[in-house]
């Protein structure tokens, strides 16, 4: 196992899309009711070509770990827009580490994240505060996410 952090590039789209599907599908659904999941995929067009936009627009590396894309995280200058890793890839330390890359590349503090319920527990051991919660998308169902902050350096 050898992680390495690259820029990501536009052919990068489809594999980026692959695995937040990959990790919106096993992580992210334990803790959404399915009606709320439904409405997710319904009103993310999330295909390949909505990632390459953020490619051009964002700071979005992908983490390969031999031959192997496991995951990707996407941010600004104080935003962290999304940090995703390959459910076969969890266990191995690749969030911390493109967590870590992310802070250390952002100008602003505090850096702000808007997390998924599941990300939580994740984000508060990277040494993030939850400082209450957020609507991402109105639907016929608001779905909340917690707003996090990280101050650290």
């Amino acid at each position: 196992m050898n992680p390495k952090l690259f820029r990501a590039q536009p052919q990068d789209s489809k594999v980026m899309d692959e695995i937040w599907r990959d990790s919106v599908t096993k992580e992210i659904s334990a803790s959404y009711p399915q009606e709320i999941m439904d409405i997710w995929f319904r009103y993310e067009p999330h295909e390949h070509e909505h990632w390459r936009v953020e490619i051009e627009s964002k700071a979005v590396y992908i983490l390969r770990s031999d031959s192997e894309i496991c995951g990707w995280v996407m941010f600004d200058e104080q935003e962290l827009h999304g940090l995703f890793v390959k459910s076969s890839c969890q266990g191995q330390g690749f969030g911390r580490e493109m967590f870590e890359f992310a802070v250390t590349h952002m100008t602003k503090r505090p850096v702000k994240i808007l997390a998924t319920l599941n990300a939580v527990p994740f984000y508060e051991c990277m040494g993030c505060l939850a400082e209450g919660m957020s609507v991402v998308r109105r639907t016929e169902r608001d779905i909340y996410v917690v707003n996090m902050y990280y101050y650290g350096e």
